[in-house]
């Protein structure tokens, strides 16, 4: 994203060093990419680093509607170079921080695993609504959520 937007471009797009997003062919408008397909909310720059300056496809939800608001970003779920038949999944950045961090063991903790949560999470509907299916993104529609 600093080499688009400044010029300040690092070799091999920054080795994961830098927030990574992508221009859009259609308008030539710089995307910010702030999240990979992962459940956490884990950043693309583990998954898009081995496309660094090649023509990609990417699949995912683009958060925010251009009518309302002025600020939109991209979640990546599955990416591909240009061309090529296989789609993969954006979902390196768990087992790749696992590797860097070897000493860090164990499971780590859902929302609803930290004591005292589970029932306060009840009460706001967060865990109710995680439960919930997901909607289709992909279809434009006029419910509000």
């Amino acid at each position: 994203m600093v080499c688009e937007v400044a010029g300040d471009c690092a070799d091999n797009c920054g080795d994961g060093t830098r927030q990574l997003g992508l221009v859009r062919d259609a308008d030539n408008k710089l995307i910010a990419v702030l999240k990979n397909g992962q459940f956490s909310f884990n950043g693309p720059a583990e998954d898009l680093l081995p496309y660094c300056n090649k023509q990609v496809d990417v699949d995912g939800l683009m958060i925010g509607d251009p009518e309302e608001f002025e600020t939109q970003f991209y979640m990546v779920q599955l990416i591909r170079e240009s061309g090529s038949e296989k789609w993969n999944k954006a979902n390196k950045w768990t087992k790749k921080w696992a590797a860097r961090n070897p000493e860090a063991k164990g499971k780590g903790h859902g929302l609803d695993e930290i004591p005292g949560s589970k029932n306060r999470l009840l009460q706001l509907g967060i865990l109710a609504w995680v439960k919930k299916p997901i909607l289709n993104m992909r279809k434009k529609t006029n419910d509000r959520v």
